[in-house]
């Protein structure tokens, strides 16, 4: 379990922010993580943020198969609840990181993928060197031709 505040202090009022001098949100984590063979391992997290005049519960659960060395299958869900007063004096959304907020307090997000790492190869690195070592060489210098007439 981690307690993580995050204060800004100094906050100017603007359009966007209509907060003056100083806010905090604390953040309290707790996550596990159980790996049930070698290639299959299942985590879940649970966050809570107490900000100023809103509360906010998030619920992360998350899986990965490995297929190869490079080649992993995930799952990953999330759930998260608002509650109280935002800063505009709304009542508080939900907005999970990367999408866009919720119109309601609750907010539920899936993602499934495939990830494949590649592996570049000694010949592929030194096919990719040659641009770097190009950039280093000083330019060609102009040469001069002087006629006598």
């Amino acid at each position: 379990m981690a307690a993580r505040p995050s204060r800004f202090e100094d906050v100017a009022q603007t359009l966007n922010t209509p907060y003056l001098g100083q806010a905090v949100f604390d953040n309290y984590e707790a996550n596990v993580q159980y790996q049930f063979t070698p290639a299959f391992n299942v985590g879940l997290g649970y966050t809570y943020t107490d900000a100023p005049r809103a509360k906010y519960q998030q619920v992360n659960l998350g899986a990965q198969y490995y297929l190869s060395k490079r080649t992993t299958l995930y799952v990953i869900g999330v759930y998260q609840y608002a509650s109280g007063i935002d800063s505009y004096g709304a009542p508080a959304v939900a907005q999970i990181n990367e999408v866009a907020p919720s119109s309601t307090p609750n907010q539920l997000l899936a993602r499934a993928g495939l990830l494949f790492k590649f592996q570049v190869t000694r010949r592929a690195r030194r096919s990719l060197a040659w641009p770097l070592r190009w950039r280093r060489c000083a330019p060609p210098r102009p040469s001069l031709h002087l006629r006598r007439g």
